[in-house]
Formats: C-alpha cells, structure tokens, sequence
C-alpha cells in the first residue's frame, strides 16, 4: 500500500522527558495516499480513529502526545484500516523488559546515569549555567528500562447493556 509505520523515542515537549513516537510514512513515489488509522490501548478499551486522512508521497505524520495527546505504553497498537474497518497492516509497541539488576545502563537502580538522577548536568567550570540532561530530558530515570506502562482500568468498552437498569 506504500505506508510504513515505525515506533521511535523522542523528547516530549509538553510533558517533559523522553516518550514514544508512531511515525507513518508515505513510501509511494506517486502520489498522495488517504489513510484510516486506529490506536488502541493495551487493554483495548479507548480506541481513537482518524478517517479520511491524506499523505503525500515521501512525507511522514507522527502520531504521539505533542501532536494528538496519545502517550504510547507498551503493547498499545496501530492498525490501518481500509474503508470496511478491515485491518490491513498492524503494529504493536513492545519493548524489551529487563529482570531486575539486568539493565545495561543502570544496572536496576532506575536512576540516569548521565546525570544521576538530578535530571540536570552542572558543568565542571563555576561560570556557566547547569543544563538538562540530554540522556533523560530531565526526568532522571533510565530510559533504557523505564518502560512506559497503562494503568489497568476496572471495566470495558461500553456494551449498550445496562446491568444496573430495573427491570
């Protein structure tokens, strides 16, 4: 079909600290190519649809919380549908989990190395000004293994029933 969906990590300018990012990009030569998407949570209980949009050949849209206040956990997925609701391709973030003590950057303590765990670099001469850490973006968690996860949620997607109706 010519889209091609990727997960990447970024630096979140309304939330501060790194987040992920769904980027779908228009790999046609020819063209422009209208497109239904879908994201649903981990527990595929929020489902949010974009229809009818448009991509022009060779440009990327990302899909994230800076651009439409989705903030990626693991195991939410993307679909692209076509014009009968119809998945035709999918893609599911999963990131690799660490046990503990087994991280390669922090070695289980949670805390960002580059900075640690200030969230901010003070630079070795007494004149300059301190600067967020780049490694972090200022949280001072380790991004490595600080995996984004979804509060479960008691309940579903809406069924039409009402078991609290008398009868």
């Amino acid at each position: 079909m010519g889209l091609k969906g990727t997960f990447k990590q970024i630096d979140c300018n309304r939330l501060g600290g790194k987040m992920w990012s769904f980027e779908l990009t228009n790999t046609s030569w020819f063209g422009e190519k209208v497109y239904n998407l879908g994201i649903y949570d981990t527990y595929r209980q929020d489902p949010w649809f974009w229809r009818g949009k448009v991509l022009a050949a060779g440009y990327t849209v990302a899909y994230n919380y800076d651009t439409e206040k989705w903030f990626f956990c693991q195991g939410d997925t993307v679909v692209l549908l076509d014009d009968n609701d119809k998945v035709l391709d999918s893609w599911t973030l999963q990131l690799k989990e660490y046990g503990p003590g087994e991280c390669p950057r922090c070695h289980g303590s949670h805390v960002c190395q580059t900075c640690g765990g200030q969230g901010h670099i003070f630079p070795k001469h007494g004149d300059e000004v301190f600067v967020v850490c780049p490694e972090c973006n200022g949280t001072g968690r380790c991004q490595t293994c600080d995996i984004p996860r979804r509060e479960p949620r008691i309940g579903g997607a809406p069924t039409g029933l009402n078991p609290f109706k008398a009868k």
